[in-house]
């Protein structure tokens, strides 16, 4: 029997003179053949059970088989094949066409020619090659190589002593991050590897699990691995499959030559004619299960009983990608570390695949398809290819062994891509919370990841949620601003404890702290935000089907001097460049700040979750804060803050807190909440009480209202919204110190107050975005202390009250020379 020429790529080399050959498909796991080349003998391996020795000079003869072939094009025939010897099938290979693989073992002195028999030539069981082989066998006795050399000691020292190594022994005996080269035997599944070890010999030896010394010098360790990081689809599951069962692949059958496609007279000469006469007859390999007329013997599927497992969906594709690259390679490896079974975890880097036959002539890219990072000696992260295919998944346990810093961040980033393209394990994930292919991440029109959202921090409503008025550059003198374009972010990967509410009195231990700190750094400050991924969650228990969206972001406060030229100039800092991985220079890190001080815990996300690009490192400074026994990790909760709400207490009640007040003259507070362009409401800690607060003298424009307690609905004046933006923007959550002169019939205290620090609002482009030279000129004049009534009239947001005698006020003068500056500009409410 006798087929005809077809393409493919060797793929294993198990022994000497047996070749495993892949088909050359454009995708899909490939079929294989197992030939053994025809007329040669060569040593035979050992078993690791130890049931059979090497026989001398059998590892040397794979090794240079294995050399010479491995990953390489070919073209081979099948041409007899015996049935008693479990239907081996024997024939011919052909590197480039033109050399023959057999002629080459024989020539180098690692195989044996068979003696051909009457009967064998008869059955058409030698190889048609056979002069030749007998040729190249007695050239190499002539120089005795390989086999035939004369070195007494040389067949005892080509003998393995084949052990079993125990891993946890060879991983103490490597150390953490010890880079070392294997062999790569077996592959069990795309992260499961059998290795042939032999340096470092220390280890090695340290790590044999029989007490027995080495027979040897040459002493051959084998141990399974896993690749860290990352778990593939696994190949045994219990349950009952109907895939192909057989001993090698269980792919389509492999096509034959068309009639007439064959070699004449199945002869193939050397030289110039083997390479045209099998450049003219080869065919690729097809998938032809169809074909009555094949001469090949195509595989015979049967049911996979359940006492029988079966792989994971993709788990043969991910296993042929890593057979692809790795398997008989000689690999660069990473010892990471142990899990608690002891199970070694190490760092898979490949080399390049040799050329390949062009996808048109059926070859598809062998599994990677995607573009990898090689360094400088074209070696590649296993696991890259694997994640970036779909064809594996991160594992929290194991990115934490990776000794590469920042690797578990680049394994998560390949991770998301191969998630993106909806290929192997991820080609019907639906994202999280159910969202359709295309929507981010679980929201149908949020912010796309990457997306940089720059302004400044209005309100911090908890530790780990803050709102955002994006940036508008070189404002002009009309231009207005309203809370409509504020952003809510979230800060990713963090939660922090919730503060009291309206609703939660109480709150959460820490998490006032845990506000007030976001608060001192960040509201009033120009931040910058790259969202890194949405969720979207129900409004309410009882109504699953209302829902809003939640932005988390990697929120960073630009340094003293960027705030200084966002102010001055109006221009956003073009450089330090943004960093998508790392933490910004002199810039402080919102979730890294909160997770410092203890008031905040990482999000434990599950396997199929985006997460923060620092998640790895805000873990790690989790564990800082957690070992040093500060805020959450405190042995005692700090005292659950006690608060009066006088704002919500009537005008009686709060009265009677009037004379201590104006007595305190200068008071410090935070404004908690902006009612209203004029009204805020005022936390004054040295009091524990909240009261409701206005400037006195001024009014602003009202707000629409509707209609409640038998009032009909108003209709909002003009520029109110604006002047509410601008004065949320100026005020809230800011610290500020007022003086307490009166309060009014519904129990609103009346008075001056004063903005403490820089940043927000002021004729500027955050609150009421308006003049920006003019609003920043007399900020600056003014120093850090800025009179609320005082940039609300110099804005045009409000006008002094008919009734009331500015002179009267202690910043009377100030008060009429800015409203008299608006008016002259036309600005808002006086440009008419």
């Amino acid at each position: 029997m006798s087929s005809g020429w077809l393409r493919g790529v060797v793929k294993e080399v198990p022994s000497g003179d047996t070749l495993v050959i892949s088909a050359t498909v454009k995708s899909g796991v490939p079929p294989e053949k197992r030939i053994t080349l025809s007329s040669l003998i060569a040593p035979k391996l050992g078993l690791r059970d130890g049931s059979r020795n090497d026989e001398p000079f059998a590892y040397q003869s794979r090794e240079f088989l294995r050399s010479l072939c491995i990953g390489q094009p070919c073209v081979f025939r099948v041409e007899h094949k015996i049935e008693a010897a479990g239907n081996r099938e024997f024939g011919s290979v052909f590197l480039g066409q033109q050399r023959n693989v057999a002629v080459e073992v024989a020539s180098n002195g690692w195989a044996r020619v068979k003696f051909a028999s009457a009967a064998a030539i008869e059955a058409k069981e030698v190889s048609p090659y056979y002069d030749a082989l007998q040729q190249a066998e007695s050239e190499a006795k002539a120089l005795e190589l390989g086999l035939w050399t004369r070195d007494p000691t040389a067949s005892e020292e080509s003998v393995r002593d084949l052990r079993d190594l125990d891993a946890s022994a060879f991983f103490l005996g490597l150390g953490k991050g010890a880079r070392f080269v294997a062999t790569v035997e077996q592959v069990l599944s795309g992260s499961t590897l059998r290795l042939g070890v032999r340096d470092p010999v220390e280890a090695v030896q340290s790590a044999v699990q029989s007490q027995d010394p080495p027979s040897s010098v040459f002493l051959y360790g084998s141990v399974l691995v896993h690749v860290s990081g990352v778990q593939a689809p696994s190949m045994t599951r219990p349950g009952t499959s109907s895939l192909p069962l057989r001993g090698g692949h269980s792919g389509p059958a492999w096509g034959s030559t068309p009639a007439g496609g064959g070699v004449g007279g199945g002869v193939v000469s050397s030289g110039a004619d083997t390479e045209s006469s099998i450049s003219n007859a080869v065919e690729s390999l097809s998938i032809n299960p169809s074909n009555s007329n094949s001469t090949t013997t195509t595989t015979t599927t049967t049911t996979i009983p359940t006492s029988i497992p079966t792989s994971d969906p993709f788990a043969r594709e991910a296993k042929f990608l890593t057979e692809t690259h790795a398997l008989n390679r000689d690999v660069r490896l990473i010892a990471e570390g142990l899990d608690r079974n002891g199970n070694l975890y190490v760092t898979v880097l490949t080399p390049a695949l040799p050329p390949r036959p062009t996808p048109s002539a059926g070859q598809g890219e062998g599994g990677e398809g995607v573009e990898v990072v090689r360094d400088g000696d074209g070696y590649a992260n296993l696991a890259e290819m694997l994640l970036k295919k779909g064809l594996a998944k991160c594992v929290e346990s194991g990115l934490g062994l990776l000794s590469t810093p920042g690797a578990g961040l680049k394994y998560r980033e390949w991770e998301r891509l191969g998630r993106d393209s909806r290929q192997g394990v991820w080609v019907n994930f639906a994202g999280v919370n159910g969202a359709v292919n295309g929507a981010v991440n679980g929201v149908a029109n949020g912010p796309a990841k990457g997306t940089w959202i720059r302004g400044r921090v209005v309100e911090v409503s908890s530790g780990d949620c803050l709102v955002i008025r994006p940036f508008a550059p070189t404002p002009t003198t009309t231009t207005t601003t309203t809370t409509a374009s504020e952003k809510r972010i979230q800060l990713s990967s963090i939660r922090a404890p919730r503060p009291p509410t309206r609703n939660a009195p109480q709150g959460e231990p820490w998490g006032y702290e845990a506000r007030e700190l976001l608060r001192k750094t960040a509201v009033g400050k120009w931040v910058e935000a790259r969202v890194e991924y949405c969720r979207s969650v129900p409004l309410s228990p009882e109504d699953a089907s209302a829902t809003r969206q939640l932005v988390f972001a990697n929120v960073e406060v630009l340094a003293p001097e960027e705030q200084i030229q966002v102010d001055v100039t109006g221009q956003w800092p073009a450089s330090p460049a943004p960093s998508t991985t790392a933490i910004t220079p002199n810039r402080i890190h919102l979730a890294e700040l909160v997770l410092k001080k203890g008031l905040a815990q990482t999000v434990r996300h599950r396997t199929d979750e985006e997460r923060s690009a620092l998640y790895d490192h805000l873990q790690a400074v989790e564990e800082v804060a957690r070992s040093s026994r500060i805020g959450l990790s405190a042995k005692q909760a700090p005292p659950t803050p006690r608060i009066n709400d006088l704002s919500q207490a009537g005008a009686a009640k709060a009265k009677l807190h009037l004379p201590f007040l104006q007595r305190s003259g200068r008071i410090m507070g935070v404004v908690d909440f902006v009612l209203s362009a004029q009204r805020v409401k005022l936390f004054v800690p040295k009091e524990g009480v909240l009261i409701a607060f206005a400037p006195s003298g001024v009014k602003t424009p009202t707000r629409a209202m509707p209609a409640q307690g038998g009032k009909p609905a108003t209709q909002a004046e003009a520029y109110a919204e604006e002047a509410y933006a601008f004065s949320r923007e100026l005020l809230n959550q800011r610290d500020v110190e007022v003086v307490i002169e009166d309060m009014d019939r519904g129990g609103t205290f009346l008075g001056s107050l004063k903005v403490l620090g820089g940043g927000g609002g002021g004729g500027g482009r955050g609150g009421g975005g308006g003049g920006r030279g003019g609003g920043r000129q007399e900020r600056q004049e003014q120093g850090e202390r800025r009179d609320f009534a005082v940039e609300l009239l110099r804005n045009g947001f409000a006008k002094i009250q008919p009734y009331v005698d500015p002179m009267a006020l202690a910043n009377g003068a100030e008060m009429v020379q800015a409203e008299r500056s608006a008016k002259e500009a036309r600005k808002r409410i006086f440009e008419n």
